[in-house]
């Protein structure tokens, strides 16, 4: 497999960027990007671990590994398109917009973890229902 790609971090980074077209490659990215796109995003992202859940925690379980992570952090482009949306309807919508941003993305974050490593009867849509009541 190794003779396809120029470094094992290349062939990491194909991976990792297969795994990134599997769940956001279908996500149309809405303009403007407001509250309902928020939440249709938070929405879009349930469905999709819900679809493909065991993909989802096997990949995330990889990511989540320190060496993978340092090559993770160079997501591509739809994926840097999507944060800086995020980030954008933040700094935007809220008087303190970082501060809430970074309480958004860490209670995501969180959630995230939690379906890697819970089985399907942890309250997920609840949290999803939890997070959008207050964005």
């Amino acid at each position: 497999m190794y003779n396809y790609f120029e470094s094992k971090d290349a062939l990491l980074k194909a991976i990792l960027d297969d795994g990134m077209a599997r769940i956001y490659g279908d996500y149309e990215l809405p303009e403007p990007f407001d509250r309902a796109a928020l939440h249709h995003f938070l929405d879009f992202s349930y469905a999709k671990y819900h679809e493909q859940s065991t993909f989802f925690r096997l990949y995330m379980s990889m990511i989540m590994q320190p060496q993978i992570y340092e090559v993770a952090i160079n997501i591509g482009e739809k994926e840097r398109a999507i944060a800086m949306a995020v980030y954008n309807y933040f700094m935007t919508h809220f008087e303190n917009g970082l501060e809430e941003y970074f309480y958004f993305s860490t209670f995501v974050k969180g959630l995230n973890v939690l379906m890697t490593f819970h089985d399907e009867s942890y309250p997920y849509l609840q949290m999803i229902e939890r997070i959008k009541s207050q964005y």
